[in-house]
């Protein structure tokens, strides 16, 4: 059995040239989820990213700008172990999505060019055993 709390709870407004460095969350309990939840989006983001993609010159790759990047690396597994996931996902986001993940994912957001803002809430969200419910 396992409860969950809500640990804290933020909201970030980026601007131009803004960015957050690869980094992972905190929580009181031992194991805790992070989230991400997108309320404002510039545009631009979005449609760049996909006419980046789009370019041949780029193999089907995204550019960076304003995009969210998890990374999975893991030291108990290797690229070659059918059930370790990708190393780097790029996610471009959207208002309303809403992402959740282990609170030991590095993740980052890359800077953009614009002059629209970008908004988004986050939380850690502590996942608590019995015992640990016990303790507070």
């Amino acid at each position: 059995h396992r409860t969950m709390i809500l640990d804290s709870c933020w909201s970030v407004k980026m601007n131009q040239h803004d960015y957050n460095p690869l980094h992972t969350h905190f929580t009181s309990s031992r194991n805790g989820l992070a989230t991400i939840c997108y309320i404002k989006v510039p545009e631009h983001i979005r449609q760049d990213a996909f006419k980046s993609r789009a370019n041949p010159a780029n193999n089907g790759r995204f550019l960076t700008d304003g995009l969210l990047q998890f990374k999975w690396e893991s030291q108990q597994a290797d690229e070659l172990d059918d059930y370790s996931p990708i190393s780097d996902t790029l996610v471009i986001p959207t208002v309303g999505d809403y992402y959740v993940f282990p609170k030991w994912l590095h993740h980052a957001v890359y800077p953009y060019h614009g002059t629209e803002q970008r908004w988004s809430v986050q939380t850690n969200i502590d996942v608590c055993t019995d015992e640990e419910i016990a303790k507070l």
